[in-house]
């Protein structure tokens, strides 16, 4: 018996996400595990969601706009050159 696929999908579609049909980073390798089903995307750039979602050949209905958020601790870690988050960067 077949088990089902797992439905997954990626957070920032950019170069490290797979655009441009990079075969060796998130994308590619979830197309590559028999396991996975890449199934959406998330990204706030509109334009990078729309590449990456049809190169990928996500539904549109399965691309997700993600709105900045204004309390992001990691501006505030990167900017003292932390590479850890910790509770009190929040």
């Amino acid at each position: 018996m077949s088990r089902p696929k797992i439905r997954v999908g990626t957070v920032g579609a950019s170069g490290v996400g797979g655009l441009g049909r990079r075969a060796n980073f998130h994308a590619g390798g979830y197309r590559r595990c028999e396991e996975a089903d890449l199934a959406a995307v998330a990204d706030i750039n509109p334009e990078r969601l729309q590449q990456f979602g049809e190169e990928w050949e996500i539904v549109p209905e399965h691309r997700y706009i993600l709105h900045a958020a204004r309390n992001c601790a990691f501006p505030k870690a990167w900017k003292r050159g932390v590479s850890k988050v910790s509770n009190s960067d929040l």
